[in-house]
């Protein structure tokens, strides 16, 4: 019996991620997972795909965690250089006494380090929700060294604002006797999720930690309390293309808030791209579409074939036409 060749089973993956069962493949293709120490506290490191191809990081939103990109992040194994991390007091990263934006920032950059993404050339990053703001506030310093942003739903406020006062009320600090109870009781905010129930039990699951024999909330309760957002500004600069995805249905990127963004972001070749029947949590609610706009993206920037000329191993699953 013939064994497959590395290429072959590229294309068997990427095969695979194409069909109907695309989300159980996806979590068959295991990061490498692996940890880095930055001022002093251990984040939580996940990677896919070979050092020295184009680099791709995936940034979570608040009370989420990387494993969010588990069944994102695989579709680009076999051509790029994939890292997902989560941010200190989230997943099983360290909590601190405090945190902030530049702290945020000093961990993107060491993290894009450490998992080798500028050895392919420059990297792309993609944000979802709160995961876009360090990438806005380190972008005038940082995304000349960047082939795009992408961002998922992020809200581009005044960065001296903070979260909005939902957010700051949100508790995480409860127990429960069961990891049973507490998918039980795990809610998406702000919106409820449109579909997909398999990929919400997948992260609720992945959102609690055994805690003196019960169970938790991996992400830290006091996280936003304890946030600095940093001095305000009405103009967020890129040196390199930015993609704003927004849910159709999203309660936090309303037409006001969208016009807001318009005016505020500055970059070289700006995209608004809506993602029909989602609401702010179009990973789950839309993931399929949410990749074909990476794709489109990563093909704008020329890191990608353009959708539709895809070839091999390089072609993730379904564009969003």
């Amino acid at each position: 019996m013939r064994v497959m060749d590395d290429a072959e089973r590229a294309v068997e993956q990427t095969r695979r991620l194409r069909g109907e069962a695309w989300f159980e493949t996806a979590l068959t293709i295991e990061p490498e997972r692996s940890g880095l120490t930055v001022d002093g506290h251990d984040l939580e490191l996940l990677t896919w795909g070979e050092r020295g191809r184009p680099g791709l990081l995936f940034c979570h939103g608040l009370a989420a965690s990387a494993d969010w990109w588990r069944f994102i992040a695989p579709h680009y194994a076999c051509s790029f250089r994939v890292a997902a991390f989560s941010w200190g007091g989230t997943g099983r990263s360290d909590w601190r006494k405090t945190y902030s934006i530049e702290r945020c920032i000093r961990e993107y950059q060491a993290i894009m380090d450490a998992a080798g993404l500028f050895d392919g050339g420059k990297p792309a990053v993609i944000g979802h929700s709160f995961g876009g703001f360090p990438l806005l506030r380190g972008a005038a310093q940082d995304s000349e060294g960047w082939s795009a942003i992408i961002l998922a739903d992020t809200n581009v406020p005044r960065l001296d604002v903070g979260p909005q006062p939902a957010q700051r009320q949100f508790k995480s600090n409860l127990t429960f006797v069961t990891v049973e109870e507490s998918v039980a009781k795990f809610r998406l905010m702000p919106d409820p999720p449109r579909r997909n129930p398999q990929i919400v039990e997948f992260l609720a699951r992945a959102a609690v930690s055994p805690i003196r024999g019960s169970w938790g909330w991996r992400s830290d309760p006091d996280f936003y309390a304890n946030f600095e957002y940093g001095p305000g500004t009405d103009r967020l600069e890129a040196h390199c293309p930015v993609t704003l995805l927004y849910g159709e249905h999203s309660s936090l990127l309303t037409a006001s808030r969208l016009d807001r963004a318009r005016q505020m972001l500055r970059a070289p070749d700006v995209h608004f791209i809506k993602i029909a029947d989602s609401g702010h949590h179009m990973l789950v609610d839309q993931p399929e579409a949410v990749i074909g706009e990476i794709d489109k993206a990563l093909a704008r920037v020329g890191l990608y074939p353009e959708a539709g000329q895809k070839s091999g191993i390089a072609s993730p699953i379904l564009d969003n036409g």
